[in-house]
């Protein structure tokens, strides 16, 4: 692909680096560029998870008390989405 391919919607900060990297660097068929696609939003996506985590931290107030943060799952889901991703190309 070129340098100027148009970012995907869903695509911004590490994600849309990583996009620019490969798209520059790299050819992909339709196929690869898909899972491409789907490589970058998962990128931005944990970055929005880790960022959100940070701010609000581990522990949050449930019904029965103090527990770990549903998006610590989250991130660790797009962490091994990411792993998955990268895999297949």
């Amino acid at each position: 692909m070129k340098s100027d391919t148009a970012v995907p919607h869903g695509i911004a900060g590490p994600g849309r680096e990583l996009w620019d990297e490969l798209n520059s660097a790299l050819e992909f068929h339709a196929a690869e560029q898909a899972l491409v696609v789907e490589l970058c939003r998962s990128v931005t996506l944990a970055d929005l998870l880790s960022r959100e985590l940070e701010a609000l931290g581990l522990v949050v107030d449930g019904q029965r008390g103090p527990r770990v943060s549903p998006l610590v799952a989250e991130l660790r889901n797009q962490r091994l989405t990411i792993a998955r991703l990268v895999a297949s190309l």
